[in-house]
């Protein structure tokens, strides 16, 4: 076996060490800008909850999923619900185990199609073939869970 040389550096009472800002300071340079850019046609706002809390990360498959949705239509894609906080989705009536608290989950309309129209495409996406996609009256909700699951809400039909 060789011999381990240990070599320790002293340091003077007077010499200054660099040290990391607080955390509150180091956190608030990382926070991203409310209209931070998440692909060619979605920023960070339009995923954010409504109730003004700050939650604002939706799942990167989610914004993939998407950005993937409004290029193979080619028609912009009204987000109406995206993150929500645990609260937020209790007072709007969201599920217990919904994926929006998750950021998995976003409630979406396109102009000029209907919801079964928006939900036939959305199962040409892959991350919502094989993720959530629910049919409402006046939108349909994509998730991007790790189990296909579907589901028809319309009272309308």
């Amino acid at each position: 076996m060789g011999d381990i040389e240990f070599i320790y550096e002293e340091i003077s009472p007077d010499e200054e060490r660099a040290s990391p800002p607080p955390p509150k300071e180091r956190d608030a340079k990382k926070t991203p800008q409310p209209g931070a850019r998440l692909s060619a046609d979605f920023n960070r706002r339009e995923f954010s909850c409504h109730c003004g809390c700050g939650f604002d990360s939706p799942n990167s498959k989610l914004v993939a999923g998407l950005q993937e949705l409004r290029n193979l239509l080619g028609r912009a894609v009204t987000i109406h619900s995206a993150c929500r906080c645990v609260q937020h989705n209790r007072e709007v009536g969201g599920v217990r185990n919904s994926q929006h608290v998750l950021g998995k989950a976003a409630d979406i309309s396109i102009t000029g199609l209907s919801p079964p129209e928006i939900a036939r495409a959305a199962e040409r996406v892959g991350a919502f073939e094989r993720g959530g996609i629910g049919i409402y009256d006046t939108f349909v909700h994509v998730d991007v869970r790790d189990r296909r699951a579907r589901w028809d809400e319309r009272k309308n039909t």
